[in-house]
């Protein structure tokens, strides 16, 4: 479990009474911004996939209506690519411009692993906004805070000064776990546990704070799952794909969402119980991934990937 801190594996815990309770969630059935049960499930250790497809779509505030059927060959193509994954897949992905969907499994509990750090991410995004936090906020990393696992903070001199933005910024891109530890104690668990349980889908489009969250998950360090294949699709430029990782020893976990020719493309993909658990490039969980992602795109988008909306469109394209 090394890209999980003490304090998430704490809050984990606390989230897992709920589920040993026998509370269930099927947030599928509400498919609009005013939905307010399925991010009661995104922090917690084993939770229904679908959500997942929706805290990305709450960082990029964007919106959602009914979902339709995806083509019976892309249906095919997909499971088949899941039938030869050495353990378990949870999918979701939906073109939130033409509401096309395709899914595996997307009701089963699956672990979201550092997924969960976009649930704090939000947080801290709600408390920028109203004043309670600021991005200069000064956190001072000690040596107490430098824990095993992603990142880079553990290896840098302490004390050493940094800013929340400093530590949003390593905790989404490099997934650090030191740096996690700093955003939970400075939002406070609490708050995090309060903005899970109470997290409301409307006032989303506050644009600034959107783009620095953008911009983090732009630059995502990780990019051998949902990224791999698309980055060489015609139309791809650096900000086309913005996603968040989360692996564990037996899991891989990639949320994304995909700027194309044909729209918006939302994908979560979650691999669970996986025989492969090493932790290389051509590790089996993040290529099933990988080609998961790659059918999608192909089917709803064969003309390939698009800049974000809104970017100035100078970004050079992904890869040079």
């Amino acid at each position: 479990m090394r890209d999980l801190t003490p304090r998430l594996r704490r809050a984990r815990a606390r989230f897992s009474e709920k589920i040993n309770s026998g509370q269930t969630h099927r947030p599928w059935k509400v498919l609009s911004w005013s939905a307010i049960a399925w991010p009661r499930m995104v922090a917690m250790p084993s939770v229904s996939l679908r959500p997942l497809l929706w805290l990305l779509c709450v960082v990029f505030c964007g919106a959602s209506a009914r979902a339709q059927n995806p083509p019976a060959s892309l249906a095919a193509q997909v499971h088949a690519i899941a039938a030869e994954h050495h353990g378990d897949i949870a999918l979701c992905a939906e073109n939130l411009k033409t509401h096309e969907t395709v899914t595996i499994s997307p009701d089963t509990p699956v672990q979201t692993a550092s997924v969960i750090k976009l649930a704090i991410l939000y947080e801290a995004l709600e408390q920028v906004r109203s004043g309670k936090a600021h991005f200069d906020d000064k956190i001072t990393l000690t040596k107490a805070d430098q824990v095993q696992g992603s990142g880079v903070l553990l290896f840098f001199d302490a004390p050493l000064s940094l800013t929340l933005k400093d530590v949003l910024t390593v905790m989404i891109v490099m997934s650090d776990n030191s740096a996690t530890n700093l955003v939970i104690d400075h939002l406070g668990l609490e708050n995090i546990d309060a903005r899970i349980a109470k997290l409301g889908l409307k006032d989303t489009d506050d644009a600034k704070l959107c783009q620095v969250a953008l911009k983090m998950l732009h630059v995502q360090f990780y990019r051998s799952a949902i990224p791999r294949y698309l980055e060489g699709m015609p139309g791809a430029t650096s900000d086309s794909i913005a996603n968040k990782t989360g692996s564990l020893d037996a899991v891989r976990n990639d949320v994304a969402a995909i700027s194309t020719k044909n729209g918006m493309v939302v994908i979560s993909v979650f691999t669970f119980n996986n025989k492969d658990r090493s932790w290389g490039a051509e590790q089996e969980g993040e290529l099933t991934i990988a080609k998961l992602a790659r059918a999608i795109i192909q089917s709803w988008s064969p003309e390939g990937l698009a800049a974000w909306p809104g970017s100035p469109g100078k970004d050079m394209a992904a890869g040079k």
